[in-house]
């Protein structure tokens, strides 16, 4: 019962707010003089956040128009990609080291191999 509380608790906050960077919010108040209300999630709800976050960088690097702006969203992408890693403990040695495992295992995607079904 819990977690689906928590699940419909989820989809309500992020049709009312999102995760920002740190200095988002005093960067709204020092160039509009607005306060804005914020909270500081609890580790559930942050994973949560960083998931949903994600899931919205990635969209818009797909949908950016110049390299100037594809280099902006991927670097939106790693942030919250780094922030996952820390958030879970894990290092990116530990990532590169299963990166790499995988690789050579199942090879990479250098040779632009697209599979029919």
């Amino acid at each position: 019962m819990l977690k689906v509380a928590l699940i419909a608790f989820r989809k309500n906050m992020f049709d009312q707010g999102k995760l920002v960077r740190d200095k988002i919010p005093s960067i709204i108040f020092g160039s509009t003089g607005k306060k804005v209300t914020v909270s500081r999630l609890n580790p559930d709800l942050y994973r949560a956040s960083l998931h949903y976050k994600l899931r919205e960088e990635v969209e818009e690097v797909c949908s950016s128009r110049t390299d100037k702006q594809w280099l902006e969203e991927m670097a939106d992408v790693h942030e919250v990609f780094l922030s996952l890693l820390k958030e879970r403990e894990i290092s990116f040695e530990t990532l590169e080291k299963v990166r790499l495992e995988k690789a050579e295992r199942n090879g990479s995607f250098k040779d632009r191999i697209f599979l029919y079904q």
